[in-house]
């Protein structure tokens, strides 16, 4: 590197466009900021202790402006980085995952400053540490609102996130956004952190302010064990959002048939439904819900769910489109009749899985009798 230089060489690699880097490198060492280049168009920072990279950061406006992808894994962001972030006028995507103890809190300012940049179409923000609070300054102009022209894909994964995203997306436009990916830490679950109905109801309220027809996918994430039973009954409306993919994977939602009605009346163009609680002390829906659904959600094509299909009652032949489906929790007590009535339902199933007790393992083999059976009689 020393015999590079000496050649007049500004950097070791010309016409590299991404680098890497994980520890144990000093990321304010002369050989890492070497290896920037003016091509450089994709920057990772990996870090498996806290690290501050705020003299890397500062350093790629001028070595490498034409950066359009960043991600930062369990870094110390201060202020320095976050400014060195906005600094950066090409960027379309930016992630910060894990974001390390110590952490200067994510504001509406630095959010502000975010989408001055009109390219920014992919925006991550994770981390047990990080915080997002209106703001540690004064507060913006009530009247200004803060407008991701070209923002595509948001993930905000942190402490208490409802009641700061119910603070943050008043102030806040996606006008382009198509998913939203929302997750909770292991413990913010907990009843007593959870918040009241309100809380929930105004912030889907928000989200439907803040986007527009365009968002199609919105998600919830949590990695908590700890059941908090939040029902939809009464949260959701007809009219809010016009979502094609709801995905829940945490236990927080009760689930029971009013919460199924308020998902088919809220969103009848779902082409994706996913609430897999897949806990044993998950409150379980009966075989009657994949009518329900089969019924009111008729542009659907993936299924997950848990169920018990110990009763089956009578089912009427659908024909459905679905083509994949995953049942978690499931209790069979006749899988050949199980069978039966799923096909009935779910003719143009591809892919299937059930996952739960022993009658269970064998309803996969049954279904799949049941399919070739029905070819046999019916197709020429």
């Amino acid at each position: 590197m020393h015999i590079v230089q000496r050649c007049g060489r500004t950097c070791l690699l010309p016409n590299l466009v991404y680098f890497e880097t994980f520890e144990p490198f000093e990321l304010s060492a002369r050989e890492v900021l070497f290896l920037l280049c003016p091509r450089l168009e994709g920057l990772s920072i990996i870090c498996n202790q806290p690290a501050n990279p705020s003299v890397l950061l500062n350093s790629l406006q001028s070595l490498s402006p034409n950066l359009i992808d960043v991600t930062l894994q369990y870094v110390v962001l201060d202020d320095h980085c976050l400014s060195a972030l906005c600094m950066l006028t090409r960027l379309e995507t930016v992630r910060v995952r894990d974001a390390a103890s110590g952490a200067t809190p994510v504001t509406l300012d630095f959010l502000l400053n975010m989408s001055a940049r009109h390219t920014l179409r992919c925006l991550e923000l994770s981390g047990y540490d990080l915080e997002i609070v209106p703001s540690l300054k004064p507060p913006i102009n009530q009247r200004d609102t803060i407008i991701f022209e070209a923002l595509k894909h948001l993930e905000i994964y942190c402490d208490l996130v409802v009641t700061s995203l119910t603070v943050l997306l008043p102030h806040t436009t996606f006008p382009v956004l198509e998913v939203f990916r929302i997750g909770f830490q292991n413990t913010v679950l907990r009843p007593r952190r959870l918040g009241l109905k309100e809380h929930w109801y105004q912030l889907f309220n928000t989200i439907s302010n803040a986007t527009t027809e365009d968002l199609k996918g919105l998600q919830f994430a949590c990695d908590s064990h700890d059941s908090a039973e939040l029902p939809l009954f009464g949260i959701l409306k007809p009219g809010t959002l016009s979502l094609t993919s709801f995905i829940v994977n945490g236990p927080f939602l009760r689930l029971d048939h009013h919460d199924m009605e308020a998902i088919i009346h809220t969103w009848p163009l779902l082409t994706t439904l996913s609430l897999p609680q897949r806990h044993e002390s998950s409150p379980k829906l009966d075989f009657s819900v994949l009518i329900t659904i089969a019924r009111g959600l008729p542009h659907l094509r993936r299924l997950d769910i848990s169920i018990d299909a110990t009763v089956l009652p009578y089912t009427p032949s659908l024909s459905h489109g679905m083509r994949t489906l995953v049942l978690f929790n499931l209790h069979v007590k006749n899988t050949y009749r199980f069978a039966e009535c799923l096909d009935r339902l779910f003719p143009n199933l591809e892919e299937w899985k059930f996952i739960g007790d022993d009658e269970a393992t064998w309803a996969d083999m049954a279904l799949i009798n049941q399919r070739s059976f029905r070819r046999t009689l019916y197709e020429p």
